[in-house]
Parts: structure tokens; sequence; C-alpha cells
């Protein structure tokens, strides 16, 4: 049987399944083998001691002692820390926008609920070990019965102990593997166990060989002292290909609308259902997950799940693809070498160290003395002796005594500073390597670096395993895909989920009652599902918390909301004991004082007292401005009066004055005419005097 990706089809045979199980299986060895070289190898370093095999044998063939101080493992470890205090937070709302909806809430109870089943904490803070230190991790979703006696069944999500018993279609390309066509783990099971579980004898087995020597993959392995058999858990896609319809009840198949004409005659008022072809319609694929359980060529179980997704979803760490293949990559990937020449270093300069206080000696060997107990001081110079016997003459063979050379004290060998700068070297490289901030600065003085300084260098430290967290909130998103769609199949009973509304008030939300929320309103395609990554890194909740206090001791406004509403929020960013209750008394508080007629804030009515205060006064200097400036007007009113009164005293004395002026030259006009008329008279001739005057000029005229 042959495997071709999304086109493939799956045969009953429970020997071409086998075959299909076993040729998925060495396909995926084949590509991944390396990978898992790496996670191992990575996780030995980080967690149990950097220094390999062959380093420690060198140094032990030269009289070393390996010393290992392993720096990387705490540098995981505080993340860990770090990031136990973020969960993933669910958003979830219904597709109408219908603001009195109440699936919001009710799905947030049902995740609650499922998370606590699950230990999603121990799950969380396992897959992202795995994730650090080895390079990828996976978490698989199921569905069990609530209790021995129940018939419903919940959904979980596991953390898989070894992910390097995982497998994945290669020809996947999301982060989180959920598009490729299968995925599979194998499953430890002791003899006893596998007999009693699938009534099978496993010694009657045939066990093929998985992909190539030296493959990570078995069907049987001794741990020592049984045989375990592995069980691979295979699940794959089938696909089948349907027409749906645009019909006034939804998008449906042919088979789903006669379902409902069928429901329809049943009760007694049928609605008139017409042909279902007249609607439009197109072409679509639908997807089962089947189940497959497989041991060398024994086909064991099979099923049809209620799963429509892929249920092992691969967390990725921070993996790079390099001509086609992908190389995952742990979160020390760069510092693994630098962190075991530092230990080979240590290892030396520790040698030395211990042999400063160890004598050499240097002694002829004809001083040597003759009994073995005058010899044990020189075997043994590390010891304390009271006595130290040696030949000072020897006999020469000519039968001449001469002196011997008296033992001499060689200095001990000095520690090489370049040893020490190498180390101290590989200590800033590490540090580089991996992003960090040092870690000792925490001890210092703040004379030498600030308290600012030090929450920057630990947000940095942080920001470096960013990517990190960006893959794994991609990753855990497809988780809660596969969440939401187990969510309507699981819970068709009738149930109660305790909720809390938009605004905080406690309350109840009936699941599949006789009226309300049924079990298909929580249909996927049905909601809108948003997940992220809540709370933030302690060094950050510490800038935030100290950002927060700040701005509030300047912003009335900002403090009195960190005193109400947004005192929840602020209580996040604590790292305290019983913060979960302390927030939830907050909860508590704000939603009292919502019942209840507020209160008087004495800050508040002593800022509301200063306001009014100031008011008053700015009143007052107004009304004292509005005074002054009448007062001015009424002086420039009086001013004007004056001005008039002047002018008009001055206007009366100007008229009297032209008055006195006009008599004055009237009068001198009318002596001026008077006395022209007397020159008048005195010239002007008589009439008897003009006449004779004219007869004289005559009388000179004719003579002439």
């Amino acid at each position: 049987m042959t495997y071709s990706g999304a086109n493939s089809s799956y045969s009953d045979s429970d020997k071409e399944i086998t075959e299909l199980v076993n040729e998925c299986v060495s396909h995926w060895d084949e590509y991944w083998a390396d990978n898992v070289r790496s996670f191992k190898s990575s996780m030995k370093k980080n967690f149990e001691g950097p220094m390999s095999d062959s380093t420690k044998n060198n140094l032990k063939n030269d009289g070393i002692v390996p010393f290992e101080c392993n720096t990387l493992e705490p540098y995981i470890s505080r993340l860990l820390g770090d990031f136990s205090f973020s969960d993933m937070g669910v958003e979830v709302s219904a597709s109408d926008t219908d603001p009195t909806s109440q699936i919001p809430s009710l799905m947030t109870a049902i995740f609650k609920q499922i998370f606590y089943k699950s230990d999603s904490d121990t799950v969380q803070n396992q897959l992202f070990r795995n994730v650090l230190g080895g390079g990828y991790g996976v978490i698989r979703a199921r569905t069990e019965y609530v209790d021995e006696l129940s018939f419903s069944t919940q959904p979980r999500i596991e953390h898989a102990p070894d992910p390097t018993l995982c497998g994945f279609d290669p020809t996947a390309v999301l982060v989180h593997k959920g598009d490729g066509d299968y995925c599979f783990e194998f499953v430890p099971y002791t003899k006893d166990y596998f007999e009693d579980k699938f009534n099978v004898d496993p010694t009657r087995i045939s066990f093929p060989a998985i992909g190539n020597a030296g493959t990570e993959f078995a069907w049987r392995k001794n741990n020592g002292r049984d045989d375990v058999y592995y069980v691979c858990d295979f699940y794959c896609k089938k696909r089948k290909q349907a027409k749906i319809y645009r019909t006034p009840k939804g998008n449906l198949t042919a088979a789903q609308w006669n379902k409902l004409r069928e429901a329809s005659i049943g009760t007694g008022s049928p609605e008139v259902f017409v042909d279902i072809k007249t609607f439009p319609s197109r072409s679509t694929q639908f997807e089962k997950i089947y189940r497959y359980q497989v041991c060398g060529d024994k086909l064991l179980s099979e099923s049809v799940t209620d799963l429509d997704k892929l249920p092992l979803v691969f967390f990725d760490g921070n993996s790079v693809t390099i001509q086609g293949k992908q190389k995952i990559r742990s979160l020390t990937h760069n510092v693994q070498q630098a962190q075991e020449v530092k230990d080979v270093l240590w290892s030396k300069a520790t040698d030395l160290l211990m042999k400063q206080g160890e004598s050499k000696l240097i002694i002829a060997e004809e001083a040597m003395p003759t009994s073995e107990a005058s010899k044990l001081p020189w075997k043994n110079p590390q010891k304390s002796y009271s006595m130290y016997v040696y030949k000072a003459y020897k006999k020469e063979e000519s039968g001449q005594i001469m002196p011997v050379p008296p033992p001499n004290i060689l200095p001990p060998e000095p520690i090489s500073q370049e040893l020490l700068a190498a180390k101290s070297e590989a200590d800033q490289l590490i540090q580089l390597g991996l992003g960090s901030f040092d870690a000792q600065q925490g001890n210092i003085g703040p004379q030498v670096v600030s308290g600012k300084a030090i929450l920057a260098g630990a947000a940095q430290s942080n920001a470096a395993a960013k990517p990190y967290l960006i893959n794994f909130s991609s990753c855990f998103r497809q988780v809660i895909d596969i969440l939401v769609d187990l969510i309507p199949q699981c819970y068709k009973e009738l149930a109660q989920f305790d909720v809390k509304d938009n605004t905080g008030v406690d309350g109840v939300v009936t699941l599949n009652g006789p009226t309300g929320l049924q079990a298909n309103d929580l249909e996927p395609n049905k909601l809108n599902v948003y997940v992220s990554l809540n709370g933030s890194f302690e060094a950050q909740r510490a800038n935030a918390m100290q950002q927060l206090t700040q701005l509030s001791t300047t912003n009335a406004g900002l403090a009195q909301l960190l005193s109400g509403q947004g005192l929840p929020l602020l209580l996040q960013n604590l790292d305290v004991v019983g913060k979960s209750e302390l927030i939830s008394m907050a909860e508590q508080q704000i939603q009292q004082s919502q019942n209840q007629p507020p209160q008087p804030n004495p800050a508040m009515m002593a800022a509301q007292a200063k306001i009014m205060q100031q008011q008053t006064n700015a009143q007052k200097a107004h009304n004292d401005f509005m005074i002054d400036q009448g007062n001015l007007n009424i002086r420039q009113q009086e001013a004007n009066q004056d001005g008039y009164k002047i002018h008009g005293k001055v206007q009366t004395e100007l008229a009297n004055t032209n008055i006195n002026a006009a008599d004055t030259m009237h009068s001198a006009s009318t002596a001026i005419e008077h006395h022209n008329l007397e020159v008048q008279k005195l010239y002007t001739p008589t009439p008897d005097a003009k006449i004779g005057l004219e007869e004289s000029i005559m009388e000179n005229n004719s003579g002439e």
C-alpha cells in the first residue's frame, strides 16, 4: 500500500494498515533522526551536565578530576519560574455578536474546568521545560470519562513525557504541524499490561525493522530487567468528498437536510421542505480522524474519533529550516560548547589550585635510605613526619667517600593567568550568547548599578526567550481549536456552570436545559476564539508596577481608577503569597461598592474642596476686578464731565471775545467811513466851481 499525502486512501485491511504505519514511522525517523539526537544531547547538557563523556575521559587520562559547574540550567529554570506567573488567556465570543449572549461566560467556565482537571499549570511547565531545554515539545488532546460510572466524556490535555517518541507528517508546514496528514506516538507497555489491555501475547508478534540502523523507534526494548513493548498510537485523516447547499437553515448536506425534514415530520406540524437541489451548492471535503493502535505487524484496534483535527500538537521552540530540513534548537544551543570549554578550563584551574599545597622533591638516588621505614616519608611528601632520613655520603668504586646533594623542594607550578582570563571570557561569551544579563547584579550595591538598570537588564534577558513564547502561543491556539471542536461533542447532557457576566456578577448558566443554550450553540463555526499570553515576566511586572505607582501620584484620576475598577489589574502585577485571594477580595469589594451609594473619598473630597476654594478665590478676584473697573469708569466719566465744563467756559469766553472784537471792528469801520466822507467833502468842488473849472479848461484848449 502507498501513502500519497492529501489524496491518500486507507484500506481496512490489517496488513495494509500496519504496512502504512511502519512506512510513516520510518519516513519520519529518516527526516527527524538528527533532531532527536540533538534533543537528547541538549537535555543532557542542560540538566545533567554540559561535559561530554569523551571530554571527561580525556581529563581523567591527564590525571585531572572533571569539575562541572552548569550555568545553563539555572537560566532555563529562571525563565520557567517567570513563565509560571503567566497563563494562556482564552477569550470566546459568539459570531452573532449579541451583547446579552451567555456563550462567552459559559465557554470561559468550561475552559476553566478543563484546565483545572488537566492540571494545566504542570502541563505547561513540563512542556516549556522541553521546549527551552531540548528545542520542542508535544501536547496531546483527548477525551476521558467523567468517572468510572459515567457515560459522559470531558476534554483533557496532556504533556507527552518523551517528545522523541512522537512523530508527524514531514510535509507539514505550520508551526504546530496540524496541517499534516498523520501523527503518532509510541507508548511503552510492560508485557503483563500489554496482555491485559489488548488481550494479545506480545511474544507472538513479529516486529519488522523501522527505518535505518540506530533509529530511536523500536517495537521492543529491554530496560535492563524486562522487555518493554511499544504500541504506535497512530492518527490519520480520512477525507470524504461531499456537496453542501446554501439553505434557509444554514449550509447543509443533503443528508442533514433530510434529517431535519424527518425531525419536522415527527413534531406533528411538519414544515415545507423543498428539494435541496434547488439551492446553490458547491463541492467540499470533510475530514475525520481515524485512530489505529499497532505493534509490529499486529493491528490491535481501530476506531473513528470525535476529533476534527490531529490530537498531537507540536510545540516548536525556535527552529530553522536549512536545505529543506527543519533543525530544532534549544535555548542554550549557541553556548553549549562555551559551557563545556569553561568547565574544562575550570577543571584544569582547580587541579592546579589543589596542587599548590603539594610538595615535589628532587632527591638523588644514592641519597634514598635503605630501610622501608625511612623511605616512607619520601614516598608520601604530603604527610607530616617528624624526621626525614637520607644518605648524605656515598662510597665511590675507588673507595673514596663523596658527599651526596641534599634533597630539594620544587616550587609549586603557578596558575596561568591566561587560563583564568579564558575562563572569565567564557562566562561573558555565555551571557552574550544567551542574550542575558549578569545575574550577580542583583546582589551588588546601588552605587554600582541602579535598580532601574537591573530591571531593564532582566527585561532584556527575558526578551531573548520571546521567540519561544511566540511559537508557544501559536501552538497553544491549535490546542484550543481542538478543545473547541470537542466541547459540543462532550457536553451533551444537562449541566450547570458557575459563571461571571461582563460586569463581574456571579451567576449560573444551564446547558442543554429545556430552554436556553444547547450543545449545538457551541459549534466551532458559531464562535470566535482568541488566545493570548496573559501576565508578564517578573521584571516586566515590577517595572509596570513602578510606572503605575509613579503615575498615580501625579494623576488623581488614575489614582482613583487604580483604587477602584483597576485595582484587580494592579494586584495582578504583585508577587505575594495569596495573590489570587487578594484579587478575589478586590473584585468582591468593587461589586459591593457598585451595589451601594458611592462613599465619599477623603482624598477626592479634599481635592474637590481645594478646587472649590480655588474657584471661590478666582470668583472673588473677578468681582474685585469688576468693582475696580467700575470705579475707574466713574472716575473717567467725572473727568470727562470736568472737561466738558472747562470746554464750555472756554467757548463762552471765546464767544464774548469775538463779540467785543466785532463791536470794536464796527466802531472802527464807522469812524473810517466818517473820515472818508469828511475828506471827500474837502476835495470835492461845488457845482459853481466845477462849472468855472470846466470853462477855463475849454478856453485853454481853444487858444492852443
